[in-house]
């Protein structure tokens, strides 16, 4: 990494001091990055996490038998969380686009993920066998939290999952390439916005 080669690249690790990693934190607050822009908390945290990472290496790998300075040094607070909601009439037109787009996969993903509130990722993991249409549940395996979860569905969204095509072959849901499990949204998704 430029920034760090150039503060601390000609500096023996033994001579690089939470002082001098402090100094680095003032100096990059003044700092402005490739677009004009001050670098945030959140970037200044990720230089100082790979700077952190790196002398754990070097201790683990026996080059350097010194305490981690990045240790002691107070990591900048990150505030990441933006919380964004559809209006009503936004809602409506994202419904509508979704049921008419071409690609019902696709389509019913964004459809299933607006009534149930499922993560992209258990969306993509989600099989035929983990959903009971007949009794109105679906089990989640291995979420984010921890151990599986069943959760109860509402008509909506059985009624999506009852109208949505299977892929032949395939023991996902929503299945990517060839039948197996999605590993990307993005291009559906921005056309979808469009």
């Amino acid at each position: 990494n430029y920034l760090l080669k150039t503060r601390f690249g000609k500096k023996p690790l033994d001579q690089i001091t939470p002082m001098d990693i402090e100094r680095f934190k003032l100096e990059m607050k003044r700092m402005t990055n490739a677009r004009g822009k001050p670098y945030t908390p959140a970037t200044m945290l990720q230089y100082l996490a790979l700077l952190r990472r790196l002398f754990n290496l070097v201790i683990k790998w026996g080059l350097y038998d010194g305490e981690n300075p990045v240790s002691k040094v107070t990591l900048p607070k990150v505030d990441n969380e933006l919380v964004e909601y559809l209006e009503p009439e936004q809602i409506r037109a994202l419904w509508e686009v979704c049921e008419s787009y071409h690609d019902k996969q696709a389509g019913n993903l964004v459809l299933f993920a607006l009534v149930t509130g499922l993560r992209r990722g258990e969306l993509f993991k989600l099989q035929w066998d983990d959903v009971d249409l007949n009794n109105g549940w679906l089990r989640i395996r291995n979420p984010k939290g921890g151990k599986d979860q069943t959760l109860p569905l509402n008509q909506t969204a059985i009624s999506i999952l009852r109208n949505h095509p299977k892929a032949e072959g395939s023991p996902y849901v929503f299945p990517g390439k060839d039948g197996g499990m999605r590993t990307d949204f993005k291009t559906s998704w921005e056309r979808i916005k469009r």
